[in-house]
């Protein structure tokens, strides 16, 4: 549902909440698709806030 959503032309999603460093990934994987590199971590120095590098 990602891939169409940026398919109509849109320039990005903002995804504001997530409760999980496995969640952000998710929501990277679906959104950049196959062959794209990145991490996702939790960050240490604020809980409960997820880090996303390329």
């Amino acid at each position: 549902m990602i891939q169409q959503t940026l398919a109509t032309g849109i320039h990005g999603i903002l995804f504001c909440n997530a409760r999980t460093a496995g969640g952000v990934r998710a929501f990277v994987e679906a959104s950049l698709g196959e062959g794209h590199e990145f991490f996702a971590r939790e960050s240490p120095s604020v809980p409960g806030l997820c880090v996303l590098a390329a």
